[in-house]
């Protein structure tokens, strides 16, 4: 592109061209970005973070009880919900090594002590197999899973915005008893709080309402039957979506079909944003993502 344009990233998620909202979350569609302006915000550099896995027979009772939860906890909590196969982790029982499980991921932005009160309804949920939340380096808390995400896998991500009624959690249960690999997970995201508090309108990430961002992801070490494992994936995302308004976080849009990126943004903020292509990327130059045409190419 000829003119530099200065680019400012807000907070990790939203992102400004001349202070304009133009996108959120990595949308790689309107230029190369030559420098970036963080705004910080002190965290640490002890949280309180972690694990909680419950085996598979609690794994409705504990996803009920977290959704209920979620409502009422504190803007420094977040949480999230993993449908998984348990690796052979050290800290879980060996009998429970390739087992179907639920884990309650978390961490507290603030002192550890308030944390422990925030966290402590997720240990009721049922009876844990392992209980690995507790303070620890902020930096862990970031190359927590970093282990299990091995070179050369093979890696499909798949999403829908729901409202966490009971037929959507139960949407989600089902599909966890059919993961084609031990590697393969539904993803339960919390939403709400400081994050539901910002503008539908004020960038382009504008699915704020709370509610729950599900994730289905199929992995597997290598190439083979991973078509197969694909199909899976996006059949879990079509029923967990019945239950929500179809749209999607292009983060998490395995395809890259201009009917998945419009579900990735509401029809206003799609328009604002191809305004912003038709202004910066015209000839659609960048467009090898989860692209946003100008309206000359569409």
């Amino acid at each position: 592109m000829a003119d530099e344009v200065r680019i400012r990233l807000l907070g990790g998620f939203a992102v400004t061209v001349e202070d304009r909202p133009v996108a959120s979350g990595g949308g790689g569609n309107f230029g190369i970005v030559t420098s970036l302006e963080f705004r910080l915000h002190p965290v640490g550099p002890q949280v309180l973070g972690g694990l909680i896995f419950y085996p598979l027979a609690q794994a409705r009772r504990v996803v009920t009880g977290w959704r209920d939860l979620t409502g009422g906890m504190p803007d420094e909590l977040t949480t999230m919900v993993a449908l998984t196969t348990a690796p052979p982790l050290p800290s879980l029982p060996p009998e429970a090594h390739g087992t179907r499980l639920v884990v309650l991921a978390g961490m507290y932005a603030g002192d550890p002590a308030a944390g422990e009160a925030a966290v402590g309804p997720l240990r009721t949920l049922g009876t844990p197999i392992a209980d690995l939340m507790g303070p620890l380096p902020y930096t862990d808390v970031q190359s927590l899973l970093d282990p299990l995400w091995t070179p050369g896998a093979h890696n499909y991500f798949t999403s829908a915005f729901v409202e966490p009624s009971d037929d959507a959690l139960d949407a989600a249960l089902r599909h966890h008893l059919t993961t084609p690999t031990p590697f393969s997970e539904v993803h339960l995201h919390q939403l709400g709080g400081a994050f539901a508090r910002v503008p539908a309108e004020a960038t382009a990430f504008s699915r704020r309402a709370p509610g729950v961002l599900c994730n289905v992801i199929a992995r597997s070490p290598g190439a083979a039957g991973f078509d197969a494992h694909v199909a899976w994936a996006r059949a879990a995302r079509e029923d967990v979506a019945r239950h929500g308004d179809g749209s999607m976080y292009v983060n998490f849009t395995g395809d890259a079909a201009g009917d998945r990126v419009r579900a990735a943004y509401p029809g206003a903020v799609h328009e604002r944003l191809v305004r912003v292509k038709d202004a910066h990327d015209p000839t659609n130059l960048f467009r090898l993502n989860q692209n946003v045409r100008p309206s000359a190419a569409a």
